[in-house]
């Protein structure tokens, strides 16, 4: 399906999403509208919707669910995210970037634009010092966690845990013992 739509205009793909699922047409903002990889995106999950009959509406779910999200400061996370990019660098994510970039007329566009390939093919292509892309790649990890936060925090329904808390797992255990006792 990505294949075929990847052809398509953004008007075309616009009109596309109206038809199947006007709600998170309606719902795109001015730049999403206009981002063909959000569209092709949504119209995706609209044709799996479809297919699986699946609802992600709480309004329209028939069963009862508990969510639960980690958390932690933003400090804490950045440093994190630091030492795992660096830790990746330390065990071959550059000569793995190497070794793809061999092909790169032939990769996808997902794999080209993944936070971390992304800056190791700039540097590769000679567009940024290695320093500089390490710095990149970090940089766009926080900025994927900054908006896969603010995603979730509009889900009013979960219940969080602060992960730099020492009890966390185990008043996550509790939340989960009580949620299944109800």
């Amino acid at each position: 399906l990505r294949d075929k739509l990847l052809k398509f205009s953004v008007l075309k793909l616009q009109n596309l999403l109206r038809k199947n699922d006007i709600e998170k047409f309606m719902s795109l903002n001015e730049s999403d509208i206009k981002n063909s990889r959000r569209l092709i995106r949504a119209i995706e999950v609209a044709f799996w919707k479809a297919k699986n009959n699946t609802v992600f509406d709480k309004k329209k779910r028939s069963f009862d669910t508990l969510f639960i999200g980690l958390k932690a400061g933003r400090d804490f996370i950045e440093k994190r995210i630091e030492k795992r990019v660096d830790m990746r660098m330390k065990t071959g994510a550059l000569d793995e970037a190497k070794s793809l970039f061999k092909k790169y007329n032939k990769l996808s566009s997902q794999v080209k634009n993944a936070s971390g390939y992304k800056q190791l093919f700039e540097y590769l292509k000679g567009e940024y010092s290695l320093e500089d892309s390490i710095i990149r790649w970090k940089t766009s990890e926080i900025s994927i966690v900054k908006k896969q936060m603010t995603f979730f925090s509009k889900n009013k329904e979960i219940k969080w845990f602060d992960i730099e808390d020492k009890n966390y797992k185990k008043d996550a255990k509790k939340e989960v013992k009580r949620w299944l006792s109800v």
